[in-house]
């Protein structure tokens, strides 16, 4: 307790508020002494940083996204790659369905984000997302609300329309190889009107939907195709999603083909005899992911590790900023007049029409204008862009994040429009100022995608050590036999014993597990902190 604390209670009830917080860690060191040897040890973690980051490029933000977040920082005291994350998936969000982007006559695509950003349990990561996601909460509920009666009234046209529909179905039905009598209309006559009624089929009114989370491919593939144009997939706790039925390994690789088709902004036809038909069209769509290392582990392992191979994690700005987890002191805070300017921005740029095809008004298929690079920007886009290439090869800088770093340019010239449209809207071109911003922040986040990749390329024995402590926290207490693991533990160990006993040497190094002495049987102990340090 600090001084400064101290100072608010009277010196008796301190008194015997320490007293009882000695009582307390006697009665819990004599509990977890049962192997000899006095409190449990914390463990060390399993997937660690090779090195420090890089400070964040915080002066490259616009000026209207730096100060939200360099106001907000002091006050909530996460990392500021994280705060800035949050901050930069609500702007893509915000602007991805009003323009596309040109690096050339021919190179041109969506401005569409993906950010993933790794932080340990207890780093506020829901704190920081629900501060800057706000707006986009609150023009979706206002806007929902407000179109409320138009979607009554489309539901009750619908229903009407249903309704007329399923008598013409049971009048062909009941007329089918029965002779037509002198009133009575033909099967021919009927099937007329059929087609006729499925001509004038109304269309329901679309109310905006921006987030999913607990979702898998094909459920997203068949929302998207009649929901809003431009959405999300949004988690300050990404467990959710890399945890899901749709994050399986016999999925997996559905979800993340479309994904990267969603970041590329092509059309998908899906059609499958299990689901309806779905056909994702002129479609936007932001990710905005924060997930703990132990869940990156995982999200690398699915599927033998096709996250990577089929260049999904490619297309994401990738961030682990080092904790600040004891160094938050409480401070208080008046007024964040910085985040309110930019959530009233954000809503502006929410409250454009989108820009709608007019050949498939009916599921709102977006067909953006093209924003456009200056000339000066435009070479400093392929400068750039050579560089980084040239750090791409064997022997260069970025070798082991080469498929990151391919897609490093690309996003810096989406962060660019992002930028520009921010500033001026859709109009005019972006300069080199604005692309040379947005390149600052690109490239801290390969730096940083490296950095932190690295911690996640580790020995096998560290790999089924993780896979095998996952599966230990879900196991009721007790001594563990290895004997059991084999017999009831993870399918990724399978049944091979020297990768057992590899993973359970590496959890009783790291001290995760506590050999207990039983005569000839072996058995673990797992300690009780394993959840704290993880």
């Amino acid at each position: 307790m600090s001084d400064d604390l101290g100072t608010f209670f009277d010196p008796e009830e301190l008194a015997r508020a320490e007293q009882q917080r000695q009582q307390h860690a006697a009665d819990k060191d004599s509990e977890t002494s049962g192997n000899g040897q006095g409190t449990w040890p914390l463990p060390e973690p399993l997937i660690a940083q090779k090195e420090d980051a890089d400070p964040y490029p915080l002066e490259a933000l616009p000026p209207i996204i730096r100060d939200a977040v360099s106001e907000y920082q002091p006050y909530g005291q996460q990392p500021l790659p994280l705060i800035a994350a949050a901050a930069l998936s609500c702007v893509s969000l915000a602007t991805q369905g009003l323009a596309d982007v040109a690096r050339d006559d021919y190179l041109i695509g969506p401005i569409s984000l993906y950010c993933l950003t790794i932080a340990v349990s207890g780093e506020r990561k829901t704190s920081a997302d629900n501060w800057f996601k706000a707006p986009l909460v609150r023009w979706m509920v206002v806007t929902r609300d407000a179109q409320q009666a138009e979607v009554d009234e489309a539901n009750a046209v619908i229903a009407a329309w249903e309704a007329k529909r399923a008598g013409l179905l049971a009048k062909i039905k009941a007329a089918t190889g029965k002779p037509v009598g002198k009133d009575s209309p033909s099967v021919k006559q009927l099937q007329d009107e059929l087609v006729e009624l499925a001509q004038d089929k109304p269309d329901p009114v679309l109310i905006p939907r921006l987030f999913y989370e607990d979702t898998n491919s094909p459920t997203l593939a068949c929302d998207l195709a009649s929901d809003w144009p431009s959405a999300s997939l949004w988690s300050d706790e990404a467990g959710l999603v890399v945890g899901a039925h749709g994050m399986s390994d016999d999925m997996a690789m559905g979800f993340f083909g479309l994904l990267n088709r969603l970041w590329d902004g092509k059309p998908f036809d899906r059609d499958r005899n299990t689901v309806r038909r779905a056909y994702v069209r002129g479609r936007r769509f932001t990710a905005c992911l924060m997930m703990q290392p132990v869940v990156m582990a995982r999200l690398l392992s699915i599927a033998g590790g096709a996250c990577r191979a089929m260049g999904l994690l490619s297309r994401f700005f990738l961030a682990w900023p080092s904790s600040t987890i004891g160094t938050r002191k409480y401070k208080d805070v008046a007024e964040l007049p910085a985040i309110s300017r930019l959530g009233r921005r954000i809503e502006e740029l929410l409250n454009l029409p989108l820009p709608v095809d007019p050949e498939a008004p009916a599921i709102m298929a977006l067909r953006p204008p093209v924003l456009q690079l200056t000339q000066r920007a435009h070479r400093a886009w392929a400068c750039f862009h050579d560089d980084i290439e040239a750090e791409l090869g064997k022997d260069g800088r970025y070798a082991d994040v080469a498929d990151i770093g391919a897609k490093v340019a690309e996003n810096a010239v989406r962060l660019a429009a992002q930028f520009h449209i921010l500033n001026h809207g859709v109009q005019g071109e972006i300069d080199s100022k604005t692309f040379y911003r947005a390149v600052l922040i690109a490239q801290w986040h390969l730096h940083d995608a490296r950095r932190a990749l690295g911690a996640f390329d580790r020995p096998q024995g560290i790999v089924d050590a993780e896979i095998l402590l996952e599966w230990l926290l879900r196991q009721p207490a007790g001594p563990i036999e290895p004997r059991k693991i084999l017999q009831l533990g993870p399918r990724a160990l399978g049944k091979d014993v020297k990768r057992r006993d590899a993973a359970l040497a590496v959890l009783v190094d790291y001290q995760f597990l506590i050999p207990l002495s039983n005569g000839r049987k072996r058995q673990y102990l797992l300690n009780p902190r394993a959840k704290e340090a993880l």
